[in-house]
């Protein structure tokens, strides 16, 4: 038998998060594709705590239970336009009205859509807790307690993250960064309604003609996104040119052979979205351009 809650506010859910075992959703376009016969369900579409989309002077907020299409059509918050296009890639209108953007991290799969692009802009999880001996959140009889986790640490494999079963994801926090130059591209079978063999995400800033800031995502090459920040740093420092940079990740990089693509297709592929990436972005900050993302 299936049993499923609908708590009226986050106290609520966390409350039935450390009663028992249950599975929280707000979407449920990846429960829908494995269902359980015998489970128990906590539904967080409702919570008005995890739907908000804010900035603050340092972070965009992104509540956990905010859809893709949310994201697409708001207005109040001028989000990078590097996440809204990875948004515009996920599936089709349905999904993109029901998924939401805690669900496709929680879901930790390393084909994650907007994965690459949350891990190039350094983004953060915030997750909560019941407590009853907390100080945070003022409750009846107990609080609510918060962390903040780095997004490279909160998910550690293959559908694994580091959330405990009383644990909910509330927020996915984004540095407020101005960028020089972003790419974001998803190679897949066709583009709708596919799982991507291969994404990328770049982000770079330059300031008087000198790259200050870089970050290379890849998505589908390893059991989670792989970003190297020792890569990265020698290339900002000049210490890897283009062609020594696409060999240190011809080395890292981890593809596999499935049902959706070989592994050299994806390393190839890989590798010539880095190489063209960096191609633009030296010529780029050569030239002095000037902001065009953020």
């Amino acid at each position: 038998m299936v049993n499923s809650y609908a708590p009226e506010n986050l106290s609520e859910a966390l409350r039935l998060l450390q009663a028992g075992k249950v599975t929280p959703y707000a979407g449920g376009t990846d429960i829908m594709v494995h269902p359980r016969a015998a489970a128990s369900y906590l539904f967080l579409r409702q919570l008005p705590e995890l739907g908000q989309i804010s900035a603050t002077e340092q972070f965009y907020v992104i509540g956990s239970t905010v859809t893709y299409q949310d994201l697409l059509t708001q207005t109040k918050v001028d989000l990078p336009d590097v996440l809204l296009q990875a948004c515009r890639k996920v599936a089709a209108p349905p999904i993109r009205n029901l998924g939401t953007l805690g669900g496709n991290i929680c879901n930790a799969s390393p084909a994650g859509d907007t994965l690459p692009v949350l891990y190039a802009l350094d983004a953060s999880v915030r997750l909560a807790r019941f407590e009853p001996a907390s100080v945070n959140v003022k409750d009846t009889d107990g609080s609510i307690s918060y962390r903040l986790l780095p997004l490279r640490q909160f998910i550690q494999g293959v559908r694994r993250t580091c959330r405990q079963p009383d644990e909910l994801l509330t927020e996915i926090l984004i540095p407020k960064v101005r960028y020089t130059l972003t790419e974001y591209e998803k190679i897949a079978a066709r583009k709708a309604q596919a799982i991507s063999k291969v994404s990328f995400c770049g982000a770079a800033a330059a300031e008087a003609g000198q790259l200050t800031r870089l970050a290379l995502a890849f998505g589908s090459v390893g059991v989670t996104v792989v970003r190297d920040s020792q890569i990265e740093t020698a290339i900002l420092n000049g210490d890897y040119d283009i062609a020594a940079a696409v060999k240190a990740y011809d080395q890292l990089l981890r593809p596999i052979t499935d049902q959706r693509s070989t592994a050299g297709y994806r390393r190839t592929v890989c590798l010539n979205l880095v190489r063209n990436f960096l191609t633009a972005v030296l010529a780029q900050t050569r030239s002095g351009a000037q902001v065009t993302d953020q």
